[in-house]
């Protein structure tokens, strides 16, 4: 996963990355450059999680597509 980091210095470092609507997941920053960074997970996300997901932010930006104030 491709990140903005808090710190410069952060590579090598294990992190917690915590995504709406997604469980917090471990893992370690392996690069950084021009102010983002790249983090391995500690276990793959499944199919089936990564699926839910995309569907939860798929219905939520529908829903805000059709949203029109009174």
């Amino acid at each position: 996963m491709k990140v903005e980091p808090i710190e410069e210095f952060c590579l090598g470092k294990d992190v917690v990355v915590v995504v709406e609507s997604l469980r917090p997941i471990k893992g370690k920053v392996r690069w950084f450059s021009e102010r983002k960074a790249g983090v391995v997970f500690d276990e793959p996300l499944g199919f089936e999680e990564l699926a839910e997901w995309v569907g939860k932010r798929l219905e939520l930006a529908s829903l805000k597509a059709s949203y029109q104030p009174k």
